[in-house]
C-alpha cells in the first residue's frame, strides 16, 4: 500500500506582495496581511516579486532537486523503487 500524504500545502501567490517596514524591520504580505494605514509610507516592496523571477526560481529548485534525487535507493540489502516510480 502506498504511503498518503497527512496534507498538502498549496502555496499560490504566496511569494508575490512582500513588503518591509523600513521602520520596525518586520515583513509583511500586503494580500494576506491587511497593512493598516499608517504602515504605507515606510514600506519597502521586493523588487525581485514578479511572476517571472517567481516560476525561474521553481524551475532552479526542480531541476535542482530532480538532479539530486537517487534513481534507487538501497537499504537493509534490498532496492527499494525511486520517488519517482512511486509519484
Amino acid at each position: 500500500m502506498r504511503p498518503q500524504p497527512d496534507g498538502v500545502i498549496l502555496l499560490e501567490r504566496r511569494a508575490l506582495g512582500r513588503c518591509t517596514d523600513s521602520l520596525a524591520g518586520e515583513t509583511d504580505h500586503s494580500t494576506f496581511v491587511p497593512l493598516p494605514d499608517e504602515l504605507h509610507g515606510r514600506l519597502v516592496w521586493r523588487v525581485d516579486d514578479t511572476q517571472e523571477v517567481v516560476e525561474l526560481r521553481l524551475a532552479e529548485h526542480e531541476a535542482a532537486v530532480t538532479a539530486r534525487r537517487p534513481r534507487e535507493v538501497r537499504r537493509g540489502g534490498r532496492t527499494a523503487p525511486s520517488l519517482q516510480q512511486c509519484a
